[in-house]
């Protein structure tokens, strides 16, 4: 040591061994023989299993999965499961997710006090159920490959405390099983103050990326890399009963929408067309995001063009194209073509309530502009509440309907005030509906 004015100064001190991956390797081999020495020096005697000690001390990797994932609070059981699921399956644990799983199985078992006869049962459901995946793109390979479903899990690690509730029960090596078929796991954490490496990683997954309005959020997206569903908040979590719950409905709702998609293989006509709906129908995304459904519109075009099904106009309906034709018709004086074609639409048997909402909000705007029709400005506004009370434009309609009463009335309402109603419908874009000179409800 040298003395620099006055201040001691180390010369050649030693580096940290756990900034290196060898050293990182040499503290793990240390602990484990600190806390699971006589285990250690039992197997190592037999030949049974000296192999296994052997082989696993001179892994990093592998010392790094029994070391990092959580105290071995039983060391002696860890051991013997994990030594007893690598004799069961030596070249699938030649797999480093494998090598991970068996890891989980062996901690998980040994804390939870559980059978050790059943933990190679747990842990060839949970190499079969789901497979996790640095990002979307490697994601979505392995599900092509494997023809299996991609389930995302969205969370802010650094900000987002509800979602690192959720994210524990995500990362629990029991949840794969507890999905009941093959899926392939991808987290992706939206941080507040991300790495260099945190926003590569968010730009490689942008095409998975699901169009969530709050987190914790999980989403499904099928082999081809399509949105199937997601379930937006904790609240709407909580609400299917948990992230497992939750994700095992969207796996359903995919079954559901292929087994229409595949009874349409057998028809023709509207028939067929009916059926390729249905699966829409079931997923209650419009034609998805980016319209990523549209060749399914297609065919159904193709096979009913006359659409006797009514489908047709369910999926090409657009409240903004339709507040758009009242305003630009109430302009040029045409009303009544105006309100004809409101009137074709509103005849149509396949709109959801959300969309026969829309359009009442489209015929507002036109009688709101045509003098003639000023007396029925409310019965088009009841007509929005009564399709759904509880719903956004509902309950708008509603307040709406109070301003127009004598009671509370001090004139017309104004055209200036702006009170917005956004469509909840999951991946499509937020549609205003106009009530008034650009004012929109809610």
């Amino acid at each position: 040591m040298l003395l620099c004015a006055g201040l001691p100064v180390m010369m050649n001190a030693a580096p940290n061994p756990a900034t290196t991956p060898e050293g990182r390797h040499s503290l793990a081999v240390a602990e484990l023989h600190r806390v699971a020495g006589p285990a250690l020096e039992k197997m190592n005697s037999s030949s049974e299993t000296r192999w296994f000690v052997e082989d696993l001390q001179k892994s990093p990797e592998r010392m790094a999965d029994l070391m990092l994932s959580g105290p071995l609070e039983d060391p002696a059981k860890s051991l013997r499961i994990l030594a007893a699921l690598w004799k069961a399956d030596p070249k699938g644990l030649q797999d480093r997710h494998e090598a991970t799983t068996a890891a989980a199985v062996a901690l998980i078992f040994a804390k939870a006090k559980w059978p050790e006869d059943k933990a190679l049962d747990s842990y060839k459901l949970a190499s079969a159920a789901g497979q996790r995946v640095a990002d979307f793109p490697n994601a979505l390979a392995e599900a092509k490959k494997s023809k299996s479903n991609i389930a995302v899990f969205v969370h802010g690690s650094d900000w987002n405390r509800p979602g690192e509730a959720v994210a524990k029960i995500w990362n629990d090596p029991r949840f794969p099983p507890g999905l009941g078929g093959k899926v392939v796991l991808v987290d992706m954490d939206r941080k507040e103050n991300p790495t260099e490496a945190d926003k590569a990683l968010a730009k490689l997954n942008e095409k998975g990326n699901p169009p969530v309005r709050s987190i914790p959020a999980v989403a499904l997206y099928d082999n081809e890399g399509r949105l199937v569903g997601y379930y937006s908040g904790g609240t709407e979590i909580d609400g299917a009963g948990g992230v497992l719950a939750a994700t095992r409905k969207l796996l359903v709702t995919c079954r559901e929408r292929d087994e229409c998609w595949s009874s349409a293989n057998g028809a023709s006509g509207m028939m067929k067309a009916g059926r390729l709906a249905q699966g829409l129908d079931r997923m209650n995304l419009g034609l998805g995001p980016k319209d990523v459904y549209k060749p399914v519109l297609e065919a159904m075009r193709k096979a009913d063009p006359e659409d006797k099904s009514g489908y047709i106009a369910k999926y090409t309906f657009s409240s903004e194209k339709l507040v758009d034709l009242a305003i630009d018709s109430a302009k040029n004086g045409d009303f009544t073509n105006a309100d004809k074609e409101l009137g074709k639409w509103d005849a149509c048997s396949r709109l959801s309530p959300r969309q026969k909402q829309e359009l009442q909000g489209a015929r507002f705007a036109l009688y709101q502009r045509w003098p003639e029709k000023k007396q029925d400005l409310k019965p088009v506004l009841e007509k929005m509440r009564d399709i759904d009370p509880a719903s956004e434009l509902g309950l708008a309609a509603a307040r709406y309907i109070e301003m127009l009463s004598p009671k509370g009335k001090k004139g017309e309402p104004q055209a200036s005030a702006r009170r917005k109603g956004w469509s909840r419908n999951p991946g499509s874009n937020m549609t205003p509906v106009v009530l008034t000179d650009g004012a929109v409800p809610g």
